[in-house]
């Protein structure tokens, strides 16, 4: 379940002994796409074209150019994965554009077939961009004109998991969609059509204001928050938190789940411990009482994670919020992933499978639990130990359902911000030239079941952006497992934004490419 199998052992001695053309040749001769005929898959969910090595990597210096803006792509010398850049300053009146919707790796922004992203900028506008997977290309190409080639939603919104035009949002109020009426507690569908041109339509699923204790109307005149808006494989099941109280985020105490087969909505009221269902509602087995900072649902619907902010009453006091809770949807029981006598582990950031949790213990090491049994919890991967540590966001969209693919991971890398600028450039721009402490930093990489490595890209990315989405290096893999997109200021030399700052833009790598292809 560790570092690596016996040929990947073979793989990592072979470079030591400094036959670093054997592995990179013999990748590029026999290893064919995926669709090919070929009998080695260069996609999920073994990745075979890509880099499984931990030989240390810097960025190239200079970075490849990506000067001639969105659908330039380049193939980097050192992973040999196509990246394309997919927005620029022409995309839409010079705003830096990122990913994700929550400012976590764990958004679902890719459609089903990878024909459509969502990307945000600052304001908090979402989206869609039409992409080739085939090509690599954006399609909506034109500089964006809001109602005449591009439609945009504020609020919360997944793609769905089953319907490759479909997107699910709780809109914001200045939400201008046919059949949206935002800023209201209600989900709704989004039909996506066209490419060249975007436009959508509304249709309302469900209104969380309608579950049982639930404030209706919910605003009370403070507006509403929204957390990360989360759905089940089959899009069986959403998942939303939301507050009505002034100072939004971390006040909210209304967690919903929406059950679409039964219509039923199950709400966990935070502030009394409380479950309430269309029957009435009951206590809870843990009686805490806390704000919520954040939830999210596990793939399978079965399993919600709860981040809180402040606790009122109870137990919370102990340990932090970092210790979250995991609630078993439908259900009174609620177990808070903290225990005062066992090593439980269970901080950092997470990700859900269908029903296993992930989170980072040391840099890069991951633990592994049952949802079902949170305090239990074993590591995929053991090795190496890096230091210094760095922070590192976790993407699992493309989980199988028995939880034994690769997930992916980003972090927050450059050794001029972050490590005392050694071996950075002293003059000219100080993000280039870095000498990292060891592989993986600042790189998109996967891990594997068997506590292997999948390294895909290096990022680019300062982490020097005042943007929380584009300084944290965020970004998400997509459902089929074949791209990955995230935010970059490609080391400050995308130029600058409207707010006269280094932009952001986002990129996305294909996973699933032979070494050297060019899209």
């Amino acid at each position: 379940m560790y570092l690596i199998n016996q040929p990947r052992l073979f793989f990592v001695m072979m470079m030591v002994l400094g036959l670093s053309t054997f592995a990179f040749t013999q990748g590029e001769d026999t290893t064919l796409d995926a669709s090919s005929n070929g009998t080695v898959s260069c996609g999920p969910p073994t990745y075979s074209c890509a880099r499984n090595d931990l030989i240390d990597s810097n960025n190239l210096n200079p970075p490849p150019s990506v000067t001639n803006g969105k659908n330039t792509i380049v193939t980097p010398s050192d992973f040999k994965l196509p990246i394309v850049r997919v927005t620029d300053k022409n995309t839409y009146a010079n705003k830096s554009l990122t990913v994700t919707l929550s400012g976590s790796d764990g958004d679902n922004i890719f459609n089903t077939d990878d024909s459509y992203l969502l990307v945000i900028d600052g304001g908090g506008w979402r989206y869609p961009v039409s992409f080739s997977p085939s090509t690599l290309q954006v399609l909506n190409t034109s500089a964006w004109q809001i109602g005449t080639n591009q439609v945009r939603f504020s609020g919360s919104g997944s793609f769905s998991r089953s319907t490759r035009n479909i997107v699910y949002a709780v809109p914001g109020k200045s939400t201008s969609i046919t059949g949206v009426n935002g800023n209201g507690p209600a989900l709704y569908k989004l039909t996506l059509s066209g490419t060249a041109s975007i436009t959508a339509t509304g249709t309302k699923v469900f209104d969380f204001a309608t579950c049982q204790g639930m404030p209706n109307p919910y605003d009370i005149g403070h507006g509403i928050w929204n957390s990360v808006l989360t759905v089940s494989s089959g899009d069986k099941r959403f998942a939303q938190a939301f507050s009505n109280q002034s100072g939004g985020q971390n006040t909210g105490t209304d967690i919903t789940v929406y059950d679409a087969p039964s219509g039923q909505c199950y709400r966990y009221d935070t502030a009394h411990a409380k479950l309430c269902t269309s029957t009435g509602c009951v206590p809870m087995s843990l009686s805490d009482e806390f704000t919520i900072h954040e939830v999210y649902m596990s793939l399978d619907g079965n399993y919600l994670r709860i981040v809180f902010n402040k606790c009122n009453k109870g137990a919370c006091t102990e340990g932090t919020n970092s210790n979250p809770y995991f609630w078993e949807i439908g259900t009174t029981n609620v177990t808070r992933c903290y225990s005062s006598t066992l090593a439980a582990n269970c901080t950092g950031h997470m990700i859900e499978g269908h029903s296993h949790i992930y989170n980072s213990t040391t840099w890069p090491e991951t633990g592994k639990r049952a949802l079902s049994d949170p305090l239990s919890y074993s590591f995929v991967n053991t090795t190496p130990d890096l230091s210094p540590s760095t922070d590192t966001h976790y993407s699992n969209n493309a989980a199988d359902s028995s939880d034994t693919a690769p997930f992916w991971v980003t972090n927050v890398q450059n050794v001029h911000t972050s490590f005392g600028g050694a071996g950075c450039n002293k003059t000219g721009n100080v993000y280039e030239g870095c000498t990292f402490p060891g592989p993986l930093y600042g790189e998109i990489f996967g891990i594997t079941q068997s506590g292997g490595y999948i390294r895909a890209a290096h990022t680019y990315n300062s982490g020097s952006s005042s943007g929380f989405n584009c300084a944290n290096t965020i970004g998400a893999i997509s459902q089929t497992g074949k791209f990955f997109a995230w935010t970059s200021d490609w080391l400050t030399t995308l130029g600058k934004d409207d707010k006269s700052q280094y932009r952001c833009d986002v990129f996305v790598v294909n996973l699933a490419a032979a070494q050297g292809a060019t899209h």
